[in-house]
């Protein structure tokens, strides 16, 4: 089911022409998902331009609701489509922005800068650095985004070397409690799986490739999606 204000898409058409699209679990005795597509006027105050309630985020949900906001929502300038990148998302934007019976002029997707930071927080595991992350994505002037980025690439090189060095200590306060205690002589094959296993997490993301400070682990998202510029 999914349904959409006249009031609410008249007052799009004078809002900027961008659409958050977003996905909550319902909670009580129905369940499922809310899919919306909502906008923000001059005042930043939110506007629900439309929404859907669906079984759960799938390869079919997410392309039946764009298309279906596609066919309600008018704006006359391009449309900007900011969203998650959950891969059924993902697939069914694609779709959308590659089809030849696209009936926005131009529309273009960028990828939600708080769900950005939920993954920053999850990798870094720092508030601070998250607060800093979020204030870069804020800012507005190119000098002083410049300066915060660099600001965060020292923070987060900081912060990646003190956990490395944690981790060693603990590796090796580790090794000799279990050589004092005789549990490598009793269980040999505990100790070279963890070793491992503290190894791949801190020095490898999912390409294999060493993370060392923020701008290592941005360049691994695609530019276009988390760039304004």
């Amino acid at each position: 089911m999914i349904w959409a204000f006249g009031q609410c898409l008249q007052a799009f058409r004078t809002c900027s022409p961008v659409l958050c699209i977003k996905a909550t679990p319902l909670c009580g005795k129905y369940q499922g998902m809310l899919l919306t597509a909502v906008a923000f006027d001059v005042n930043d105050f939110s506007i629900p331009v439309a929404c859907a309630i669906v079984e759960g985020e799938t390869k079919e949900s997410w392309p039946w609701f764009l298309q279906n906001l596609e066919r309600a929502v008018v704006h006359p300038s391009d449309v900007c489509l900011i969203h998650d990148y959950k891969s059924e998302l993902i697939d069914a934007m694609e779709d959308l922005l590659n089809s030849c019976q696209r009936k926005w002029r131009k529309a273009e997707s960028r990828w939600c800068m708080e769900d950005l930071a939920e993954n920053f927080s999850a990798y870094f595991g720092d508030k601070e650095l998250v607060m800093t992350f979020k204030k870069l994505c804020q800012q507005k002037r190119r000098h002083k985004f410049g300066k915060m980025w660099k600001e965060l690439d020292e923070l987060t090189s900081k912060y990646m070397l003190e956990k490395e060095q944690s981790a060693t200590g603990e590796m090796q306060l580790e090794s000799v409690e279990h050589e004092v205690a005789g549990v490598e002589a009793e269980n040999p094959c505990n100790q070279p799986d963890s070793v491992q296993d503290v190894k791949e997490g801190e020095q490898a993301d999912d390409n294999n490739r060493k993370i060392t400070n923020f701008s290592d682990w941005i360049d691994l998202k695609p530019r276009e999606k988390w760039s304004g510029v």
